[in-house]
């Protein structure tokens, strides 16, 4: 599910955070991954 919403973003994946220092598609990437481990830890 998380890999579907980071390939269907519709962030402009040229775009870079400075403040993050990853794109838009993969901060988005980090987020999912984050919230479906604290999902699995419940």
């Amino acid at each position: 599910m998380g890999l579907s919403a980071q390939l269907l973003c519709k962030a402009d994946t040229s775009g870079w955070d400075p403040i993050h220092g990853t794109s838009p598609i993969h901060f988005a990437g980090h987020i999912h991954a984050k919230a479906l481990k604290k999902a699995l830890s419940k």
